[in-house]
């Protein structure tokens, strides 16, 4: 961010000032969104893998 506030012109100073206010408000945005889509993934494997045992067709659903 430090080049944007050297950078002189004051459109690019303000949203420098801007994302700097608010980063830990859009890091939560985008990562906290992201944790929780990688935690539905882990769950539907989860369950996956339970159906495919109970099925008889075993664990390994990588190799289907």
């Amino acid at each position: 961010m430090s080049w944007a506030v050297r950078s002189g012109l004051e459109p690019i100073k303000k949203v420098a000032g801007i994302i700097k206010d608010h980063l830990l408000g859009i890091l939560n945005a985008v990562i906290l969104p992201a944790e929780g889509l990688n935690s539905r993934i882990k769950m539907i494997k989860v369950r996956s893998k339970v159906s495919a045992t109970e099925a008889g067709l075993g664990t390994d659903l990588n190799s289907v």
